[in-house]
């Protein structure tokens, strides 16, 4: 379904540091952001963040020149937890077909009620070039992904275990369910992941 009619608003700043001279070079970058939408038929006509709304994002990335050969660089990112919608609390279900249904229906309050963790991670690299007999480029470049491998989430998964009034019974009926544990978990982005690779540059 295809909402219409609704409005939103954006608001922030961007700042920006760069040295671009000398054999340290880099970047800092840092952006505050504020995205809301509102909508009749949403969330009762209230405000909520759009699932883009991100408030804080930081770039940070330096590059070292050792030699005309050797150039080593590192980069660190931050970005906040962006919205998502999480059930609140549960409904067990009655009996379907004349048999006790265990799985419960997920009662959900406001839209994008809750944030995933913030993603962070650093990145490094090494790279190493030199002039082949040919006189072409070549260069090897080693590097981690995630240094510090950060459990950045990729998604977030709703699972729910059942209270039972009687745990050891195995005879179950609707009136033994006392309710249902509400567990949200983060699913892994890429961990640290090591790298090499190799170019040649034809002259």
């Amino acid at each position: 379904m295809i909402e219409r009619n609704g409005i939103g608003e954006s608001y922030g700043f961007e700042a920006m540091l760069d040295k671009a001279q000398g054999r340290f070079t880099g970047w800092l970058a840092y952006t505050y952001a504020i995205n809301n939408r509102r909508y009749d038929s949403i969330n009762e006509g209230r405000w909520f963040a759009a699932n883009f709304d991100r408030r804080h994002v930081l770039n940070i990335t330096g590059t070292y020149q050792v030699s005309p050969k050797v150039n080593l660089s590192a980069s660190w990112v931050y970005q906040s937890g962006r919205p998502v919608t999480v059930p609140i609390a549960t409904h067990s279900n009655s009996i379907i077909n004349d048999n006790p249904s265990y799985s419960p229906t997920y009662i959900y309050g406001d839209r994008n009620n809750f944030r995933t963790p913030a993603y962070h991670r650093l990145d490094i690299n090494a790279s190493f070039t030199k002039e082949t007999k040919r006189r072409n480029e070549r260069t090897l470049s080693i590097g981690a992904y995630n240094v510090y491998n950060h459990n950045n989430s990729f998604f977030l998964k709703t699972d729910s275990q059942i209270i039972l009034r009687n745990p050891g019974s195995t005879i179950r009926e609707p009136s033994d369910t006392l309710g249902w544990n509400i567990n949200v978990t983060k699913n892994n982005f890429i961990p640290f992941l090591p790298y090499i690779s190799y170019s040649l540059k034809f002259k």
